[in-house]
């Protein structure tokens, strides 16, 4: 499993994008009898992938503890079938 974050934490927006936009990224690679397949060796397209974006409102500090919260609950609800399937 991948998880990734990105956006403007503060204090100040950038290039136009204000504070507390983020962007989410997970990843799960392919399995292949209970193991998960070596990057390359499967094509993008079976990995199952998805980006959420999201709007917090707060200082520096704020966004980035929400940003890992929504991160880690997103992935739990993503991907908990697949969790427990290994």
């Amino acid at each position: 499993f991948a998880i990734s974050t990105t956006g403007i934490a503060g204090p100040d927006p950038v290039e136009g994008k204000p504070v507390g936009l983020v962007y989410l990224g997970f990843a799960s690679a392919p399995q292949v009898n209970g193991q998960c397949e070596v990057l390359g060796r499967e094509s993008a397209d079976s990995w199952s992938v998805k980006a959420l974006q999201k709007n917090f409102s707060g200082d520096r500090l704020t966004v980035r503890k929400l940003t890992v919260a929504a991160a880690l609950e997103a992935f739990l609800v993503e991907f908990s079938g697949e969790i427990e399937g290994r």
